[in-house]
């Protein structure tokens, strides 16, 4: 009885620690789902990639318009007709492949949250049964976000926070795209300082740092989930979920430094 015990106790405990809890998920992903944690991190890193090589590009496209002085007015509104409907199939591009890409990871996620293992075939199947619903859920929290960083940075960061586990419940409880993201803000509510810790810690790793976060999700979500359904007290904060305040105030300190000694230089 006293070996049963210890074993449920153990499974119930309660991860504070950012790095301890993003380094067991990322053991758990690994464990339970390795070929598509090894999946999800290429996607990740071409991802990374194609961001850079999109902002390469777009720097060096700023002339061609300007040698271009003798277009009709017909083939003008051609021109604009097309590269309207190139913007909106790249628009629509974006959204189906973000939309299973998120989707997919999500599952993957969810799986490993349940020690759970699932396969590409699955994986999809499960995502194209959810599309419209990830789909909804990603432009109503985008929009959600967007909104808050334009308004003033905090809030879109803390809707960021919230709303961090909002594919989770579309999979694990049949949620609809607002009971999904009322279920995210129950479970964040009073622990957004554990999912800053959370991102923090994953975002200082390098390369691998996405899947950490993944993996922290599969941990931090059915933690939440127990302690939420049943009403239990809020656990200690580790203090390393800080660690992203001190990371900014250093990073500004910095800056005001190099700013102060261009400054002193100049007033030489």
């Amino acid at each position: 009885m006293a070996t049963k015990s210890k074993v449920k106790n153990a499974k119930q405990e309660y991860i504070s620690n950012p790095f301890k809890l993003i380094f067991k998920g990322f053991d758990s992903l690994f464990k339970h789902n390795q070929t598509m944690s090894i999946v999800i991190l290429a996607l990740t890193l071409l991802g990374s990639f194609g961001q850079v090589f999109n902002a390469a590009g777009s720097s060096t496209t700023g002339g061609a318009a300007a040698s271009s002085s003798a277009n009709t007015g017909a083939e003008i509104v051609l021109i604009v007709a097309l590269i309207s409907i190139a913007s909106l199939l790249f628009i629509a591009a974006i959204l189906f492949f973000g939309t299973i890409i998120n989707g997919a990871i999500a599952y993957v996620v969810y799986k490993t949250s349940k020690s759970e293992t699932t396969n590409f075939s699955e994986t999809m199947h499960a995502v194209f049964g959810k599309f419209w619903t990830i789909l909804g859920v990603q432009i109503v929290v985008g929009l959600k976000i967007l909104g808050g960083l334009l308004l003033f940075i905090i809030p879109g960061i803390r809707a960021a926070l919230r709303y961090n586990f909002v594919l989770l419940p579309i999979f694990d409880e049949d949620a609809t795209v607002g009971k999904a993201m009322q279920r995210s803000k129950q479970l964040t509510k009073d622990h957004l300082i554990e999912v800053f810790g959370m991102v923090t810690a994953a975002a200082i790793i390098p390369i691998v740092g996405p899947l950490m976060q993944y993996g922290g999700q599969s941990v931090m979500y059915p933690q939440l989930k127990r302690l939420k359904d049943s009403n239990g007290a809020k656990p200690p904060v580790h203090w390393l979920n800080y660690l992203g305040f001190v990371l900014i105030g250093l990073f500004v300190l910095f800056i005001a430094m190099i700013v102060g000694i261009i400054v002193a230089i100049l007033h030489k």
